[in-house]
């Protein structure tokens, strides 16, 4: 009797044992998928923050691509400006050359007019004051 006892004893403890196995591997199952899903919802939540840090970046990136073409076209306003300015006074400085060598020109012209006047006149002059000498 002690022997069947005994055997039943043992059964009932292997069955304790297996029972208090079992919910242990059910707690831990338990344990395990808790944890995944915490793991999966912090990943979530750490990708969304990427992706939102992502899209920070670029629209940053954007607006300072805006920024440096807004400058880039403002220099070269101010450098076509500038170059503009400078035709402009290169062409004011040759319309006034043209003119001062305009009026050298005249000037010129005017004092070989001049000149030669004088010099029909005094050969006029020559000429009839040798006319006269010849006379008397």
């Amino acid at each position: 009797r002690g022997r069947i006892l005994s055997k039943s004893y043992s059964k009932g403890q292997a069955y304790l044992y297996q029972a208090a196995l079992d919910e242990l591997q059910t707690s831990v199952n338990i344990k395990a998928r808790n944890n995944g899903i915490l793991i999966r919802t912090g990943n979530n939540v750490v990708l969304r923050e990427i992706e939102s840090l992502k899209q920070k970046l670029k629209d940053y990136i954007h607006g300072l691509k805006n920024e440096l073409q807004i400058e880039l076209n403002t220099r070269k306003e101010e450098a076509n400006d500038e170059q503009n300015k400078l035709e402009l006074s290169i062409q004011e400085l040759n319309s006034k050359l043209t003119i001062l060598t305009g009026e050298v020109r005249t000037e010129i012209e005017t004092r070989k007019l001049v000149t030669t006047r004088r010099c029909v006149v005094a050969i006029s002059t020559l000429a009839l004051c040798v006319v006269i000498f010849t006379l008397l």
